[in-house]
């Protein structure tokens, strides 16, 4: 009998193992539903991955699987994240992340409950953007372009600053996108979604003109907006490359990145009485608490002016 009931538990066992997917396996299906069905980006995607890793080991060290996991063991995960120093920033994205990732878990029935829909994310250790003030953006804007190089690094960061663009985007733009009349830009966002960004003046003049340096070159990627030497698309190491360039060249002591133009972008235009929802919009933010943010960036420029302007107390004479 006690034989029978062995073989018994050992058959089910094996047809669980049998159908239950691995951590590794249900990892990876997340990843390509994330690609594949909401259709984000390849960086995006990479993101992800850096994040699952984290979990994966921690599994590994425990010998739970996914569906084992539990509140405490969420907890017991995040804390670990904390003791290993990591930014609250990056803890929270984190969190964020494992939150994706069990509902998903929910929906494909591999998971009953989400463990980290209980844990509370900090928003109170969260780091102001580095931003440029705007007569170090026009430093870096009025840079010389006299050849197909500096036309080309002129053009990014006239971009950058009259769109807002992420990296991403901008480096995707393809040159039927650009419509000139409307003076604006049809780029593809996070999850793919679409939205215009604008042109300045002068972002529309440079960018006449790096077309007309364009034709220069033996172009690869025809439909791709910015090229580089060689005809083809930009990819983000060059861009970054040129940012290294120019903090070099230009002497800037701030942090310098394309997200920093992002950063610039967005906190000057509430600086000149945009409204948030605007900012919003043209940021392709989906929340406006992501906009959020640049409102208390600008909050705290404000209190630096009334620090040094307001006289608080005169020295009696």
């Amino acid at each position: 009998m006690v034989r029978q009931v062995v073989m018994v538990i050992s058959s089910v066992k094996w047809y669980i193992s049998s159908v239950m997917k691995t951590n590794e396996e249900l990892k990876e299906g997340f990843l390509s539903y994330l690609s594949s069905m909401l259709g984000y980006s390849m960086n995006t995607v990479s993101s992800y991955r850096l994040d699952l890793e984290k979990l994966m080991g921690f599994l590994r060290g425990t010998d739970l699987t996914l569906a084992q996991m539990r509140n405490e063991d969420a907890g017991l995960f995040i804390s670990e994240l904390m003791n290993d120093k990591l930014a609250a920033s990056s803890i929270n994205r984190i969190l964020s992340t494992m939150r994706g990732f069990f509902h998903y878990l929910c929906m494909e029935g591999e998971a009953k409950d989400n463990p980290f829909s209980r844990i509370r994310g900090s928003s109170r250790y969260r780091r102001l953007p580095s931003v440029l003030s705007e007569d170090e953006i026009h430093r870096v804007l009025d840079i010389p372009c006299d050849d197909f190089h500096g036309m080309l690094c002129s053009t990014i960061f006239n971009l950058f600053y009259s769109t807002g663009c992420r990296l991403s985007e901008l480096i995707g733009i393809n040159e039927k996108d650009v419509d000139w009349e409307g003076a604006r830009i049809l780029v593809k966002g996070k999850g793919s979604v679409q939205r215009y960004v604008f042109l300045t003046p002068r972002a529309a003049n440079i960018l006449r003109a790096y077309i007309g340096f364009r034709q220069r070159v033996k172009i690869i990627d025809a439909e791709a907006l910015l090229i580089n030497k060689n005809g083809k698309r930009l990819s983000v190491s060059f861009v970054h490359s040129i940012f290294d360039k120019y903090k070099v060249e230009l002497s800037i002591t701030k942090k310098f990145t394309p997200h920093v133009f992002r950063h610039s972008f967005a906190t000057h235009l509430l600086d000149h009485d945009t409204s948030i929802r605007a900012v919003q919009e043209m940021l392709g933010h989906r929340s406006i608490s992501t906009t959020q943010i640049y409102t208390h960036l600008t909050n705290e420029r404000l209190r630096e002016v009334y620090n040094r302007s307001f006289p608080h107390e005169r020295k009696k004479e």
